[in-house]
Formats: C-alpha cells, structure tokens, sequence
C-alpha cells in the first residue's frame, strides 16, 4: 500500500514537471501550436535520460514502480535499463541496442498498433462520421498545476493498485494502459478540461490516445503529418532510450 502513496506523489510530481515544459513550449510556439504536446513528451524523454545517467531513477523504483514508469519518461529508463543490462552481459553495444529497439517495438508498438485497429474499426462502423476529439481547454495556469499533479497521481497510484493487485508483468500492463488511452479517445473523455494538463498528456495514455486520434485524422482525408508526428515521438524515445543505456557507465 504504501508503493501506491508513492506512486501518487512521484506521479503527480512528473505531471507537473510536463506541464511547466508545456507552458515553456506554448511560450515558444504559440498558444494552440499542435507541436506543444509531441515536444512536451519528447523533453519528457530527455528527462529520462539525465534521471537514468544520473541514478535519481532507480532510487525512484525502490519506492514505485509505476510511479516512474507510466510517464514517458519512464519508458526511457525502461528502453536504457534493458539495453545497458545487455550490453554488460554481453559486452557488445550492438547487441544492448537491439534489445534496447526490442522493448518499445513490444510495448508501444502493440499498444498504438491496437490503438490504430480501434481507430479504423470505429471509422469505418461509422461510415466516417466520427467526428474529431476536441481539445479539452486550459483551466489558467495554477490550476492546470494542480490538475497536473493530481491526474498524474491518480494515474500513477490506480496503475500502481493494479500491479500489485494482478502481479502481470509490468510490459503487458503498459500495453493496456495504452490502449486505455485510445478508448479514452474514442469517447472524447480525453478532452475534458480537467484531462488537458500535463499529469494526463506526459503519461503512457496519452500515448495510445495520440495514436488513436492522428490515426482518425488520417483516415478522414485531412492530413497524414499529426499522425507521422506521433510515430516520431515513438522513434524519439526508443533513441533516447538506447543512448541512455549506451553511456551508462
């Protein structure tokens, strides 16, 4: 029981660190700037790193596992703790790399590929007359801090109740907190206001809701770049993942 105080804490204290790097991207792009949101979670991934070269982030999962992992920046730690483990058993950097590729082709390869199945299925039972999320709005800057803390406790403590409580491995639970996030899409739940802060937006959710709706975005004929986007943000991480596990010492 206490892991999941943990979770809700150190969860909470990463959403509100994604959304000071929001209002540090809004700041520089411009309010609205469909790019907020992607490089958001790419910083996150840098974060990962320097918490994963640095030690911070497993003394974090001492305390919380999921804590640490349902951000973004957990699957950078994750990504870098597999590929340096491999590369010291083997003593091969190429050899860690390809495990360390292996981790998110698993996790966030099946959860957006489950994500964009959703997506088309649900398109194409409506004949195409899904309509676009909405954006959930800003609730000013304060609040959206204190929402961002506590959405991301919340998420971090209910996955956190929910490894302890089924012991799956830590990879399969992530799939589904994915594919959570696309459901979460297709009934729009993601654009309530409350959701539009950084305790939802830097956490694995976000992941298979990005999925889901630039995939819809696609599919209607309107544009294939947001959903390019997201890929890219994958590819990013899975990067930064191995770098990280590259120069551990």
């Amino acid at each position: 029981m206490r892991s999941i105080g943990y979770a809700f804490v150190i969860g909470g204290a990463f959403g509100v660190v994604g959304q000071l790097f929001i209002f540090g991207w809004t700041a520089v792009l411009g309010t609205g700037n469909a790019l907020v949101n992607p490089l958001t979670m790419v910083t996150m991934g840098v974060l990962g790193l320097v918490m994963f070269l640095t030690g911070i982030a497993p003394k974090l999962e001492e305390r919380t596992t999921m804590g640490v992992t349902i951000p973004i920046s957990g699957m950078v730690v994750a990504i870098g703790g597999v590929t340096f483990g491999t590369r010291m058993e083997t003593q091969s950097a190429s050899a860690g790399a390809k495990a360390g590729a292996g981790l998110p082709l698993r996790v966030l390869g099946t959860g957006a590929l489950i994500s964009v199945v959703l997506s088309a299925i649900l398109f194409f039972a409506t004949h195409g007359a899904l309509e676009i999320p909405a954006d959930g709005s800003s609730m000013g800057p304060l609040l959206d801090i204190v929402l961002s803390f506590v959405v991301g406790g919340i998420i971090a403590a209910v996955a956190e109740a929910v490894l302890l409580a089924t012991k799956a491995p830590v990879p399969v639970l992530l799939i589904i907190f994915i594919v959570v996030g696309a459901f979460m899409a297709a009934f729009n739940l993601d654009g309530l206001p409350f959701m539009n802060n950084g305790g939802f937006i830097v956490s694995l959710f976000a992941a298979g809701q990005a999925a889901y709706e630039t995939f819809q975005v696609l599919l209607m004929g309107i544009t294939p770049v947001p959903f390019i986007t997201v890929l890219c943000v994958y590819l990013s991480v899975t990067v930064l993942g191995i770098v990280a596990g590259l120069l551990k010492k």
